[in-house]
């Protein structure tokens, strides 16, 4: 009798070694957006009835004992499936990251009644180099692109931690995670070339002229002249940014250029338009606080083209860092950021100075590229573009396999032009070069999103 004690008491201990306790918590995200996944498949690989799906808020937890050698299977429609070991789950604190399965068919014509669940695209061109929060103007069939920001953001550290995490070794040390460490590419630069894109035979021009570096700044036409004005530029000597208040006004012409000093409205991430014979500024921050917080600009200004003088016509009602456009003479300000992104759709009445809540967007919008046809605004930023039809007031999202924040947007004979902006990848934040495509007839065959109507 107490022989066969011993050996359920060895048979005990073994088992306790080689299997887990009875509950696996985990938390799974999208790679690229850092949202959470819902109801995503976690089951064990040798046996599927064993399995859970995650909540709203992407997380999990899995009951079952499992031993050192079992593994589970990660899946969600969309997305590549993933497989990780019992250990490495069992001893990782981080979050799950999915990558999403990049569709081959999308680009295909296929006639069927059924509408596409993204709206299709090409890419048509390439900058000379990557570049985000740059200033674009579309005249005729031509894109003049300024400036912008270069820089390349890379963590190597947090990929070498996860890579010496992954490896199955259970004591991360600094010894294990250098093994991983690769150098990283980071660079601070703004841009400080003039490019034209011409839409019908897709060639991009460099200008010449060299203008001062920078960017989150603005250009407008006006006769034949480019005034390109605000935004911030980089120190060589010490790295700090600084706002700037001279104007470059460029003869498109002789590709000549005059400096104006006097700019009563220095801010980065505001708008800007030409109304009549006017130029106006609107929004934008001007500095930021040790806290982090920043203040911003509620005045708005107007340089009168005739006289060359500016004046101060009155405030904001919301001031914030914001993307407008003006529509015959009302000027909608959509989404902005205010110490939080924003959702709100505002409207200001150029001929009797009404401003009005429109509505709001279905999420919030920090910088979001705009442009516009006859009857609507399309509104574009990282994987959604949303069509609002001024007159009926109706929002209607659409996706699109674009994952591009504080890119731009034009509108040219019934297509949508995208250029630039940035992807947010786990480890880096790397600027984009590429020109995209959208037919606006390409609308009517794909899928809404969500839709809704504004009051």
């Amino acid at each position: 009798m107490l022989r066969k004690i011993k050996f359920l008491l060895v048979l005990l201990i073994i088992t306790a070694v080689n299997c887990y306790g009875q509950k696996i918590s985990g938390r799974v995200l999208d790679i690229e957006t850092k949202m959470p996944l819902e109801k995503v498949n976690i089951y064990s690989t040798t046996n599927e009835t064993i399995g859970v799906a995650t909540n709203k808020n992407g997380k999990f937890t899995l009951k079952h004992t499992f031993t050192k050698t079992d593994s589970i299977s990660i899946s969600l429609v969309g997305y590549k499936k993933y497989t990780l070991p019992i250990s490495i789950l069992k001893n990782n604190s981080k979050p799950i990251f999915l990558v999403k399965q990049i569709d081959q068919l999308e680009e295909v014509s296929i006639n069927t009644k059924k509408k596409r669940d993204r709206l299709k695209f090409e890419e048509i061109g390439n900058l000379n180099s990557g570049i985000f929060s740059f200033a674009s103007k579309i005249l005729d069939n031509k894109i003049f692109i300024a400036g912008g920001d270069e820089t390349l953001r890379e963590d190597n550290y947090s990929k070498a931690v996860d890579r010496a995490s992954m490896s199955g070794n259970f004591s991360i040390s600094p010894k294990s995670i250098s093994r991983y460490q690769e150098p990283s590419l980071n660079y601070k630069s703004y841009n400080d070339n003039l490019y034209v894109y011409t839409i019908d035979n897709k060639t991009l021009k460099k200008f010449a002229i060299k203008l001062e570096k920078r960017a989150y700044h603005e250009m407008n036409f006006h006769n034949d002249f480019l005034y390109i004005f605000g935004g911030k530029k980089v120190s060589n000597f010490n790295g700090k940014e600084y706002l700037l208040n001279t104007i470059e006004v460029l003869d498109i012409k002789t590709q000549k250029a005059i400096i104006d000093q006097v700019n009563p409205h220095k801010a980065v991430n505001f708008s800007s338009f030409v109304y009549k014979d006017h130029l106006i500024v609107i929004g934008g921050s001007k500095k930021v606080k040790k806290s982090g917080k920043k203040i911003f600009e509620d005045k708005i200004h107007l340089l009168n083209f005739s006289t060359g003088i500016w004046h101060e016509i009155g405030t904001m009602p919301n001031p914030r860092e914001t993307s407008a456009v003006l529509i015959n003479d009302t000027v909608y300000l959509i989404g902005g950021f205010h110490n939080n992104p924003s959702n709100l759709i505002e409207s200001w009445n150029l001929t009797n100075n009404k401003w009005k809540i429109e509505g709001k967007l279905f999420s919030d919008i920090e910088k979001p590229a705009l442009t516009y046809d006859d009857e609507s605004i399309y509104i574009f930023d990282n994987r959604k573009i949303i069509r609002y039809n001024i007159k009926e007031k109706i929002l209607k999202e659409y996706a699109i396999n674009l994952s591009l924040k504080s890119a731009r947007i034009h509108y040219y004979n019934n297509a949508l032009y995208i250029l630039g902006g940035y992807r947010n990848k786990k480890y880096s934040k790397e600027p984009s070069s590429e020109i995209y495509k959208v037919n606006i007839s390409d609308f009517d065959n794909t899928a809404t999103y969500r839709s809704k109507k504004i009051i």
